[in-house]
């Protein structure tokens, strides 16, 4: 190999690190982009505090151990309430310190869905741990975060087409000749234009000359 070709291919090799690397700097910021332009508010989420009573450890007496809550987009089906509950999401958020039975609560469910119809039950359980029996069914719509389309056709407009605005008048001025002053008032009727130096008109349009 010619010293003259060794230069060659390293030159080629060189160009072709470049263009490599410029094609990863493109790809990242293309990626920065999507993520930056791309972010969908339907993906958003929401939080709601949810008002309940302690129970007991044994039945109403003591303190338990602490709460399951679980929460679903579709209603029981039925009385199979056991089928719901495996099949629903649990919330694995921070959960209130247990209480002496009877003590009132809440929790505050984050990562809910943005404006959805949620059906939600919750269960104590002890340090075995045996779980409560289902709650009642708390059924709520999530709050709406998600705001309206952007307009993007906003412009200037006429509040009524040209050729309505006042059309006698455009109309007289068009057809009046250069030098010729228009003294007819507004809605009377209108004489043939006459050219400068033309003999006067009596009353009845005839010419006194």
């Amino acid at each position: 190999m010619t010293v003259n070709a060794e230069r060659e291919i390293n030159e080629l090799f060189r160009v072709g690190k470049n263009i490599v690397r410029i094609l990863l700097l493109v790809v990242a910021i293309a990626a920065i982009l999507v993520v930056i332009r791309g972010k969908d508010p339907h993906a958003q989420t929401t939080s709601q505090t949810m008002l309940f009573t302690w129970p007991g450890d044994d039945g109403d007496v003591g303190t338990c151990a602490g709460l399951d809550f679980r929460w679903r987009t579709t209603p029981i089906s039925g009385t199979d309430t056991l089928s719901w509950w495996n099949a629903a999401t649990r919330f694995n958020g921070g959960y209130p310190t247990a209480k002496v039975s009877g003590t009132r609560d809440s929790i505050l469910v984050t990562g809910l869905p943005n404006s959805t119809q949620l059906y939600a039950i919750v269960r104590a359980f002890d340090e075995t741990p045996n779980l409560s029996g289902f709650s009642n069914v708390a059924a709520f719509v999530t709050k709406d975060f998600i705001p309206p389309g952007r307009i993007t056709d906003l412009r200037v407009g006429l509040s009524a087409p040209f050729s309505a605005v006042m059309p006698d008048a455009i109309a007289s001025v068009i057809r009046r000749p250069a030098g010729v002053l228009d003294l007819t008032p507004p809605g009377a009727p209108r004489s043939p234009p006459r050219a400068p130096g033309a003999p006067p008109l009596d009353t009845g349009g005839r010419s006194v000359v």
